[in-house]
Order: C-alpha cells, then sequence, then structure tokens
C-alpha cells in the first residue's frame, strides 16, 4: 500500500510512516521499513529499537538543501517530532543494495551483514529490497525490509542431530569468504573489531570442524544440487560432516552443515548413504518448521479473533487494527466485529462503561436509581491550551484532550 506511485517529493512521508509503522507492528521480525526518493535522496524510514519501541525516521531537505532528519513518535493519532539531527550526511542511494535495485530492475536480497537501525544496536539480517515505478513506468526509488535472523539459531540450536551433532547454516560472500549465519552457539557469530561487530568466519567461530572445513568448501559449487560428506579430523575426534546448498531464485547463497561425531553411527552406516538421509531427516525438519509458521499465520486471526469476543463480553470495545487474513470469510467476520463494537462505543458514550460492566458481572438489569457515594473532583489546567486549540483542527484537538484526560482520570 506505499509508497504512494503519483508521489515524487516527501510530502506523503508521514501517511507513508504511519503505515510503515503498522506493518513492522505486525511483524516483529523485522529490523525496520524504508522508502528512498531517488530524485531528491530523501527517505522515510521505520525502525524497530532494542527495547521493542518503534520510531519513524524522516530524512529530508531543508532550508538551503541541508538535509535533516527527524525521529517521530507516534502521539494519539498523529507522530510527534522527539528529536532533529541537523546537518545530516547518510544517504541510502549510495548504498549498494540500492544501485542493485535500480539497475536491475527487480526485487532481490542481500548477503547477510549487521544491520544498523540508525539507533541504538545492530543485529545480523539480510535486506529485501525493491525497485518502485510510477504509473509511467518511471523509476521512483527502493523500498526495503531489513529483516534480522537471530531466530535461525534458535531453531538451528534445537534440531538434535545424535547425541553430540549439530547443524549450523553458512553463506559464500561476493568475495568467496564463507561466513556463519546461524550457529547453536550465537554468541560465536559476532566478531568486534575496532570498536565495531562484525559476522565471524569459519575460521574465527572458534569451532575446530569448521575451521577445519573452510579449506574445503569451495568445492561445493561444482555440485551446488547434490549433498556433499566428508571426514574432518580434529584433536579431539573425527567428525562425519554433510553440507547442501539452499536452493532458490535471488536468495542469498546459503548452505546448511551437518556435524555428527564419527563414532555416533557403525562404519557400515557410513559406507551407504545413511549421512545422506541425516541430511534428508534435517530438510524434512526445517520444512515442518516453515509450515508450522506458515500454519501459524492462518490460525493467528482465528485466535484474535476469539480473544476480541471475550473483550466485546466484558466491554473493552478499544478499536483495533484490523485483522487481515487469507480466508474472505475471517476478514468478513474480523469486520462485523469492529462495527458491533462501533455500534456499542456509541452506546457507552451515553452509559458510563464501569456501571455497564458492574451490571454484567452482577447479574441485574438498569433500572432508574443511583447511589449515595463520597467523591473526589479534580481541576486541572493546561498550559498555552487556547493557543494549542487554536493551532489544531477541532478533531486533532479532541484526540489529544482525550489522551490527557485519559491518563489524568487514571492517576485520580
Amino acid at each position: 500500500t506505499f509508497p504512494d506511485p503519483t508521489s515524487t517529493n516527501s510530502s506523503s512521508f508521514r501517511s507513508n510512516a504511519s503505515k510503515m509503522l503498522e506493518l513492522v507492528s505486525a511483524n516483529r521480525e523485522y529490523s525496520s521499513v524504508s522508502f528512498t526518493l531517488d530524485r531528491t535522496g530523501e527517505t522515510v524510514k521505520v525502525v524497530q529499537r532494542s527495547n521493542g519501541e518503534l520510531m519513524a525516521q524522516l530524512s529530508l531537505i531543508g532550508a538551503g538543501d541541508q538535509r535533516i532528519r527527524q525521529d517521530l513518535v507516534p502521539f494519539g493519532s498523529q507522530l510527534q517530532i522527539r528529536d532533529q539531527v541537523d546537518q545530516w550526511t547518510v544517504d541510502l542511494r549510495e548504498m549498494s543494495w540500492y544501485s542493485v535495485a535500480k539497475s536491475q530492475a527487480r526485487p532481490f536480497w542481500t548477503e547477510t551483514y549487521l544491520i544498523s537501525n540508525g539507533t541504538d544496536f545492530s543485529t545480523p539480517g539480510v535486506t529485501y529490497a525493491l525497485p518502485v515505478y510510477s504509473r509511467q513506468n518511471i523509476f521512483m526509488g527502493v523500498v526495503t525490509i531489513d529483516i534480522t535472523i537471530s531466530d535461525l539459531s534458535r531453531f538451528i540450536d534445537r534440531i538434535e542431530v545424535g547425541k553430540y551433532g549439530y547443524a549450523t547454516l553458512l553463506e559464500f560472500d561476493s568475495k568467496q569468504a564463507v561466513k556463519v549465519v546461524a550457529h547453536p552457539q550465537k554468541n560465536r557469530l559476532l566478531i568486534s573489531e575496532k570498536g565495531r561487530d562484525r559476522l565471524a568466519t569459519l575460521q574465527e567461530l572458534g569451532d575446530p570442524v569448521m575451521s577445519s572445513l573452510a579449506t574445503s568448501l569451495g568445492g561445493l559449487r561444482q555440485s551446488e544440487n547434490e549433498p556433499q560428506r566428508q571426514v574432518v579430523k580434529t584433536q579431539v575426534r573425527d567428525y562425519q560432516v554433510g553440507v547442501r546448498k539452499i536452493v532458490g531464485e535471488r536468495r542469498p547463497e546459503w548452505y546448511l552443515a551437518v556435524v555428527i561425531p564419527d563414532d555416533e553411527f557403525m562404519e557400515g552406516v557410513w559406507r551407504t548413504s545413511g549421512f545422506l538421509a541425516v541430511i534428508g531427516i534435517v530438510a524434512v525438519i526445517s520444512v515442518w518448521g516453515l509450515s508450522y509458521a506458515i500454519s501459524q499465520r492462518v490460525a493467528r486471526p482465528l485466535q484474535e479473533l476469539a480473544v476480541e469476543t471475550k473483550k466485546v463480553q466484558s466491554l473493552d470495545l478499544a478499536p483495533r487494527t484490523t485483522i487481515n487474513s487469507h480466508v474472505r470469510e475471517i476478514d468478513e467476520l474480523a469486520r462485523a466485529m469492529e462495527q458491533m463494537k462501533t455500534g456499542l462505543r456509541s452506546l457507552e458514550k451515553l452509559v458510563p462503561g464501569d456501571y455497564a460492566r458492574y451490571l454484567i458481572s452482577s447479574g441485574q438489569e438498569a433500572k432508574l436509581g443511583g447511589d449515595r457515594r463520597h467523591i473526589t473532583t479534580y481541576f486541572a489546567d493546561i498550559i498555552g491550551f487556547t493557543a494549542l486549540s487554536e493551532r489544531m483542527e477541532p478533531e486533532e484537538l479532541v484526540d489529544v484532550l482525550a489522551e490527557y484526560l485519559d491518563v489524568l482520570s487514571g492517576e485520580v
């Protein structure tokens, strides 16, 4: 739904940022989402900080053609500027993925690298870059999604390969170097160098099996579709190592490596293709994991609808982001649920919500009358409210007042 293919400037960045905030909020494995205009280099980006907070960043051309960066956070239905950096020098058009997406005119995946979210941390991940064109087929810029891969190490750690075996994920980069993308001991993946982190190579991993394997992996590319097996000898014991490429179009050159101590299997088993069967089992487990993740995406909307139904029972009628599903009936049910909540919220303006919940929980019917109570009333003044109300539209002012009164009422 973004960016707007008719827009050639940054005027639509704030509306794009709101949509991008919803996208990252629903997909927490995303480190950031961005769109960069080719004509000016201006960028709208939403990043996820290490504490889970979402922030929008606008890189704009200011007065005197000076580039600035504004950091914005959600405030009610608006985005409020938290910080501004003058003389911002970062231009995403200089990134390698930008030039590749522009020259090849097609989407692609980058190699694994340390992704910086521009705020407070870096994490291993890959970038999906998508060139954007106008309706007249004019190149406008590039949309990117940064995806962290830290979950891969946790997934690989759960794969059981014998008693002392393990699996790991490797990547050949454009410089023919082999990097470790995922490992059961994920703390080994990063190497600090000159105050900055980078991904470890096989030799730097501190794994004697992987270090011995580094010199012999070049032959993998000669038989990419067939699993390769070899024996690696270390000072402690010998290991059987199987490696197979993870095939797929326009993705990083990844290889799954499975390591098993030689003495865990009978000698006769190794003379057969039993080890290749282990590779197949690991592949099945991987496919099962992916299938489970896909099934969760289908089941999640139903679970969310069940939760929303329970909330309606307790008159928790707060609106929520539309539940998206690939099943039309679920989408219609979700829309009907929101329409019902809208009607109940209208009724709640006439009957206090707390009183309605009390009647439901006590089993009583509403009737004329009341209770005598000792109450406390608090009066407050908002500094500069007159000037604020003159600048804002009535609808915006209502949103800000509602949020202020919610917080204040909670304290009282």
